[in-house]
């Protein structure tokens, strides 16, 4: 059986930096240059850190899953 949790957690992180690092940018601009932080700006904040904990939680708990199987396997081979 293949473990993909380490490319698995690679991808989601890549991914979740990527989004917080143009949010960021995003607020950066909105705040700085056109000065005007409306409501959007703050459902995108809050999406980002909805998605962010449901990602996070997610690969976790899938990772975790994968390990117990493997290690339930191994004590049944022995």
């Amino acid at each position: 059986m293949d473990d993909r949790g380490p490319q698995l957690e690679a991808v989601v992180g890549f991914f979740l930096a990527l989004s917080w690092i143009t949010v960021a940018l995003r607020c950066w601009v909105r705040i700085k240059l056109v000065k005007a932080f409306a409501i959007d700006d703050w459902l995108c904040l809050v999406t980002l850190v909805s998605q962010s904990a449901s990602s996070t939680d997610s690969t976790f708990n899938d990772s975790l899953r994968n390990y117990v199987s493997r290690e339930a396997c191994r004590k049944r081979q022995d």
